[in-house]
């Protein structure tokens, strides 16, 4: 598929293949695959809005998996699917500050902190520039915008993919030799290259 890939190589000449790291993401996340490959289309397409709206939806698949990883309980018995960004949010940083106050203190606490309140504030990041923004009709988004979720959206799943997969479970896992080179490499391009075909 000629557009699907990096955003700073899908509708460029030369491109190789998809991205390694949208690859190692949907090897833990498989249903983000379409949410990634719409994301990336309506990017292409110069459709930004749309572009974005799908990214906070490849977002919402790992804040699910992080509730599921941290046996989140929501009221009422609802099941985490049917939760709110808002209410899996509150529930998620409950359970870390609870950690935070009862864990014995050490290297594993801190890593395990350092995981948890790093993807809380990621998710609030998203929650508050891209998708109460986009689902209410706030405000309207460009291209600069559009690029800038979906590398931070996949920067983002990239760092989760290692940590769990999309049933909440615990991975152990290293990144591949190709992964590696290609995030040290990785580049941002001009939108007027990313476009041109």
């Amino acid at each position: 598929n000629e557009l699907l890939g990096d955003p700073s190589s899908v509708p460029t000449k030369d491109w190789r293949g998809p991205d390694p790291i949208w690859e190692y993401i949907w090897n833990r996340f498989p249903s983000s695959k379409e949410e990634c490959e719409e994301a990336v289309y309506c990017y292409a397409l110069e459709r930004n809005m749309a572009s974005i709206f799908h990214a906070m939806r490849i977002a919402e698949i790992g804040l699910r998996a992080l509730a599921r990883h941290m046996k989140v309980k929501l009221p009422k018995k609802k099941p985490i699917e049917w939760g709110q960004w808002q209410e899996i949010l509150k529930e998620i940083k409950n359970k870390t500050d609870l950690i935070g106050g009862t864990a014995k203190m050490g290297p594993a606490k801190d890593e395990l902190l350092e995981f948890y309140n790093g993807a809380i504030g990621q998710f609030y990041g998203f929650r508050d520039e891209f998708r109460n923004q986009v689902m209410h009709k706030c405000k309207t988004y460009d291209e600069f915008d559009a690029l800038r979720s979906l590398n931070r959206v996949r920067d983002f799943m990239d760092k989760l993919a290692h940590k769990i997969d999309e049933k909440g479970r615990k991975v152990r896992s290293k990144p591949t030799i190709v992964a590696t080179r290609e995030r040290k490499s990785a580049k941002m391009v001009s939108v007027s290259a990313l476009r041109a075909k």
